[in-house]
């Protein structure tokens, strides 16, 4: 690549590059600094969305492979958060393939890492020129729309960290999020190491099909930004109405988001609505900036679930978690009308030990 002379006037541009070569993002960095614009880098899609959250840009840099989460599964995210995106293709191999999908998505440049500088320069100029002639009556709509929740849910999630009972937290911010979008059921996934916690809340009766929709969703959107799949076993909770016996169908319309704390996804907030196109480009991006206000949360929800499903010493379920887990099983055998049994076992000479050894032995 050539440099360009500097442009002063151009200082306001705002670039984000996304690549997992070093190389590479610094020298468009340099590039692009040079000709007079901002710029910002990340090293994978997870933290490119998060910087999308924090930061306004104008128009982002992306590479099309990279590990995990690749260049078009970051796009689709990122023109959730930000519809007036400008985006610009930059990597080496784009095949026909590459460009028909860039096209579908409103993409008007993709080059290649082959391209000289003046054709990124360009590139970039006239993505941030054709977003700024729009952009503004846009932001005002979509802005308007963020503030008027975000800062009732700010104080939700604020006294939810400082609440001893989580679960009712849980549910306090999926009524209101179900209050202020068109949702049947909404599903909150938190990504721990060993087992996921997945906590439905149904505003309305739902038949087992929009649950097993709603997982299968949550199931491909989690590989879609994590880049491998969910476990299979999963601990399910519900709250508010109860499930259909009846027969149904599957949902009219499902969102998914990520919930991100830089590159780590911490889990994902699901809305379902049994009717079509449910959920409006405004509606998408409130849910991901109410997702990023749900981060602080998640991850302390992540360390409390820790400390009280295991013993500090032996790393082992411990009592509470047994008896949670008995009661769950209990409700559901009554709820299927089946049959339970439990076995224990005691272990000889345990009392001894501690008396003669002491506990921490």
């Amino acid at each position: 690549m050539t440099a360009i002379p500097k442009i002063e006037n151009e200082q306001s541009i705002r670039v984000l590059i996304v690549d997992d070569e070093s190389s590479i993002r610094e020298v468009l960095a340099r590039i692009l600094q040079h000709a007079g614009m901002r710029t910002n880098s990340a090293l994978n899609g997870r933290e490119a969305l998060f910087h999308l959250l924090r930061e306004p840009f104008d128009v982002v840099i992306v590479d099309l492979k990279m590990k995990e989460m690749d260049g078009f599964g970051f796009i689709a995210e990122a023109q959730k958060i930000r519809p007036w995106l400008g985006i610009v293709i930059f990597s080496g191999n784009i095949n026909q393939a590459a460009k028909d999908r860039a096209k579908e998505l409103g993409i008007r440049f993709a080059l290649t890492k082959t391209a000289a500088s003046s054709e990124v320069i360009h590139a970039v100029r006239e993505e941030s020129r054709l977003r700024q002639n729009t952009q503004d009556r846009e932001i005002a709509i979509y802005l308007e729309r963020i503030q008027a929740e975000s800062d009732f849910l700010r104080q939700l999630t604020q006294s939810a960290l400082e609440s001893p009972n989580q679960r009712d937290d849980w549910q306090r911010i999926c009524m209101h999020l179900g209050a202020t979008l068109p949702s049947d059921c909404i599903g909150i996934l938190i990504a721990h190491e060993d087992t996921p916690l997945l906590h439905y809340y149904l505003r309305n009766p739902v038949p087992e099909e929009t649950i097993q929709a709603m997982e299968q969703e949550i199931r491909r959107h989690y590989l879609a930004i994590r880049g491998r799949d969910l476990p299979s076993k999963l601990e399910i909770e519900y709250d508010g109405c109860h499930l259909l016996d009846a027969e149904g169908s599957a949902p009219g319309s499902m969102c998914s988001i990520p919930i991100l704390d830089g590159d780590v996804m911490l889990g994902s907030l699901t809305m379902a609505s049994l009717k079509e196109n449910a959920y409006s480009k405004p509606d998408i991006v409130f849910l991901y900036h109410a997702a990023n206000q749900l981060a602080a949360m998640a991850a302390m929800f992540r360390r409390i679930q820790k400390i009280a499903v295991y013993d500090a010493l032996t790393g082992l379920y411990n009592r509470g978690h047994f008896m949670e887990q008995l009661e769950y099983v209990r409700h559901i055998s009554a709820r299927h009308g089946i049959g339970i049994a439990v076995g224990t076992l005691d272990l000889d000479k345990f009392k001894a030990i501690n008396d003669e050894h002491g506990h921490s032995a």
